[in-house]
């Protein structure tokens, strides 16, 4: 099974949402180029919604993970894809 944004894909379609460390890991990979996000990985991970996926996107979601803090953006909610 695929790790990370493509977890998350997949728990979407079963209406249970994880999102871990390894989503994280995965995104910065893709920012530094080591790998390729596809289409609907972009979309889950561009989480401050302004079409891009950055650093801060990592960030909003770390903190996410990590719990107490307000304002992260999508990170937890629903996407249409």
């Amino acid at each position: 099974m695929a790790r990370g944004i493509c977890t998350k894909i997949i728990d979407l379609c079963t209406k249970y949402i994880k999102i871990t460390v390894e989503d994280t890991t995965l995104i910065q990979k893709a920012i530094a180029d080591i790998t390729t996000l596809d289409n609907n990985q972009k979309v889950l991970a561009d989480v401050d919604g302004d079409g891009e996926i950055s650093a801060f996107d990592v960030t909003l979601i770390q903190k996410y993970i990590v719990g107490g803090y307000q304002n992260t953006g999508l990170v937890g909610m629903t996407a249409n894809i």
